[in-house]
């Protein structure tokens, strides 16, 4: 080639294997970048985590506070949030409205084959013991059975009283015995939720650690039996000795409170003489007259009250045994206890300035802290519709209001109620509302931990703040573990979950 240049050729094929690619060259600044950048990456992620724990004993500190404050508020659940997921329950043969929780253990009774008290493991339901128990059911017709009682039953005439017993339910109870050992005082009662009294009743002492049955006793037809505040109540007929009138017509009524372990008589209280005479109609007994048969509410173990209520007065016992309110009830109506432990009338009739005669009636709520402990929630219906009221122990109205359908809590000094459209949570001590949503709830259930408001809307769960009323968050049944062919799902106040009940099984939640 002229001028001595070289000739370079251009290869298009293959190319070349023994092409080295240069190496990259870092500066010492790069690679500390690099090293920096790692650095800033570890500790966002172990800050993230140390961040994540805090959060994590934050709210465990925050439940467990929680849970301690309300440990004793009836129908209050345990501490939830989002991930809350719903876990098998008891067995179905386990009557869940019996348990109560006695230094660890979940004491109640099984209907089985026959009837057995046990103790259950209360984050498992796992036994933990089991004591079969007998039955006692009365011998002979009591004076009070007449044959149109026994019609209601849809049954023979000549049905004999254990018959009768032995087809009806149980109503078994539990509660805790109160004082320094960890016992549980069960019971059952049959027939009066159909005969106007009971036919029999039995009750057990036990040891809820071992199961050991301490103490055990029966009461006849028409004896109520049951615990308020830390006294065995009994309320039976006597004769004119003031020995137990058995199954014959009593010539008066007698209250004995005694000491669950021991046996031993606290106190007793007979109730005055009636006006009725003894050959009057009214004095025959038969069961929905109360002049011949009382009527008689024992109020939960934190009241520690018994309420008589015989021909045209009630009076109510303190834990004493003393007398601290008598009240006349009018002909027609009916009294209750309250849940501040006073007597109030149901089916009172008052007149309005309008002129329009109203009904009154004592509302019950399934959530209590005990908070306004001197009120009673009473609902007022009439033609015009209904009003909510909150009156105090001395019977004057703190205030009325036409907002709510149904009260559902007494919670921090509020009142959580049912409205047409929703739920809303009104101030206790002048009614003013704190929050309203309309959550489109009608006939379905709402737990609350406290903080937390979980409400079921169709086949979801929605939760919605207690302070506030806003959403939180919802999820599907589904999603939580309540999946499948639901027959019910109700907040059980004995074991203060809320309980979905499908063919064969029990899940609870939380």
């Amino acid at each position: 080639m002229a001028g001595g240049m070289q000739e370079v050729t251009f290869d298009e094929g293959e190319p070349r294997t023994d092409a080295v690619p240069p190496e990259p060259v870092r500066s010492a600044s790069a690679r500390r970048r690099v090293v920096v950048a790692v650095g800033v990456v570890v500790v966002a992620a172990l800050v993230a985590v140390g961040t994540q724990r805090v959060l994590d004993e934050r709210r465990a500190e925050a439940d467990a506070t929680l849970a301690a404050r309300h440990a004793d508020a009836a129908g209050v659940v345990a501490p939830f949030d989002a991930g809350v997921r719903a876990h098998p329950g008891p067995a179905p043969d386990v009557r869940t409205e019996s348990l109560a929780t006695v230094d660890g253990t979940m004491v109640g009774l099984r209907q089985r084959d026959g009837w057995s008290l046990v103790g259950l493991h209360p984050d498992d339901w796992s036994s933990r013991w089991e004591t079969p128990v007998p039955r006692v059911l009365p011998r002979e017709r009591p004076y009070w059975i007449e044959d149109e009682d026994l019609d209601a039953l849809a049954g023979p005439r000549d049905i004999d009283p254990l018959a009768v017993a032995g087809a009806l339910d149980g109503d078994p109870w539990c509660v805790r015995a109160g004082g320094d050992r960890p016992l549980a005082v069960c019971g059952l009662q049959y027939g009066a939720l159909v005969l106007g009294a009971p036919l029999s009743s039995t009750w057990w002492v036990v040891d809820a650690t071992s199961g050991e049955v301490v103490r055990t006793g029966t009461a006849g037809p028409a004896e109520w039996v049951g615990m308020t505040g830390d006294a065995l109540v009994r309320v039976h007929g006597i004769d004119t000795a003031g020995h137990d009138a058995g199954s014959e017509r009593p010539a008066g009524w007698a209250v004995e409170a005694t000491d669950p372990a021991t046996g031993d008589t606290r106190w007793t209280w007979d109730a005055p003489p009636t006006d009725a005479p003894s050959d009057s109609p009214s004095a025959a007994g038969t069961p929905g007259d109360p002049e011949a048969m009382p009527s008689v509410v024992l109020g939960t173990t934190r009241l520690g009250r018994v309420l008589v209520w015989l021909g045209e007065t009630a009076w109510v016992l303190d834990h004493h045994g003393r007398v601290v309110e008598e009240v006349s009830v009018p002909q027609g109506e009916g009294v209750a206890l309250g849940r501040n432990g006073r007597a109030g009338l149901v089916g009172g009739r008052v007149t309005g300035d309008d002129g329009f005669v109203r009904q009154e009636t004592l509302a019950q709520v399934a959530i209590d802290d005990g908070t306004l402990p001197d009120d009673v929630l009473v609902m007022r219906s009439g033609l015009a519709g209904a009003d909510m009221i909150v009156r105090s122990s001395d019977g004057r109205d703190r205030w009325i209001s036409p907002l709510p359908r149904l009260p559902l809590a007494v919670l921090d000094s509020d009142v959580l109620v049912r409205t047409h459209t929703g739920l809303a949570r009104l101030d206790g001590p002048d009614g003013t509302v704190v929050w309203s949503v309309e959550s489109g709830v009608d006939a379905d259930v709402v737990v609350t931990d406290g903080r937390t408001l979980l409400v079921r809307v169709g086949d979801t769960l929605r939760a919605l703040a207690w302070s506030t009323g806003e959403v939180e968050w919802e999820r599907t049944l589904a999603d939580v573990g309540l999946a499948g062919e639901i027959r019910s799902v109700r907040l059980d106040p004995a074991l203060r979950r809320l309980v979905a009940s499908f063919d064969d099984e029990l899940r609870v939640l939380p």
